[in-house]
């Protein structure tokens, strides 16, 4: 407030970012001006949302991969993890 009685208002812009669980910046999705809807990002699952104390707005994602199981639930041998979904193999 000023001498005169006046309120004087400070704004300051807040952003959005896209983060892995760890808080790693996703490649290729950098932060963005102004608060943005969450995004579908190849190879990742949305967790969360998180609004920050600032004012900013952080989409969390996990890395989606995917294993190859029998029906008791053992992973399958010559069948490694891989990143991302990946079609049923045969």
């Amino acid at each position: 407030m000023d001498e005169k009685g006046n309120t004087k208002h400070i704004y300051e812009k807040v952003t959005t970012s896209f983060k892995d669980k760890e808080g790693n910046v996703i490649p290729n999705y950098p932060t963005e001006e102004g608060e943005q809807p969450k995004k579908d990002i190849p190879g990742y699952r949305f967790v969360e949302t998180k609004k920050l104390p600032n004012g900013d707005t952080e989409h969390v994602y996990e890395k989606v991969t995917t294993s190859f199981k029998d029906k008791e639930g053992n992973v399958i041998p010559n069948y490694p993890t891989e990143e991302g979904e990946q079609p049923k193999k045969d």
